[in-house]
């Protein structure tokens, strides 16, 4: 067996089930990772997808990762639309002060994988009017 001396430890104490196991194929282990590879790709590009989508409905730059962060004028604004939002189903989180630095308050969105167009096309606008509304009640 290959490592250290305490892996080797470890695996002999706690893993008997994987040491005295048969081992994948090499081709069975190919295949299986190819696969991996091919749905984590699909999942990828499910994600930029809604990612691009739901910053361009939101006019917010478009993040490297999943999170998208949209600007509220105020922790009062954020948390009232995180409320409304979550009255029309559509989860997402505010952070606010002391959480983030004064005078800085964001709504959080995960683009996720997971969801179908038509659950993206549903929440983008309700997403839209209730930021843009809440905006401009904090403005008023």
């Amino acid at each position: 067996m290959l490592g250290a001396g305490l892996v080797r430890d470890a695996v002999v104490n706690t893993a008997r089930t994987f040491i005295f196991d048969t081992g994948l194929s090499p081709a069975i282990a190919a295949a299986a990772r190819a696969a991996l590879d091919l749905v984590t790709a699909e999942r990828v590009a499910s994600m930029k997808a809604a990612r691009a989508q739901l910053a361009a409905v939101l006019d917010v730059p478009v993040p490297a990762g999943a999170v998208l962060s949209v600007p509220m004028p105020s922790p009062e604004s954020g948390v009232r639309a995180r409320e409304l939002l979550c009255e029309e189903g559509i989860l997402v989180d505010c952070f606010r002060p002391p959480s983030v630095p004064d005078g800085i308050t964001r709504l959080r969105l995960t683009a996720r994988a997971g969801l179908s167009p038509g659950e993206l096309a549903y929440a983008c606008e309700p997403i839209r009017a209730i930021t843009e509304i809440c905006a401009a009640e904090s403005a008023a």
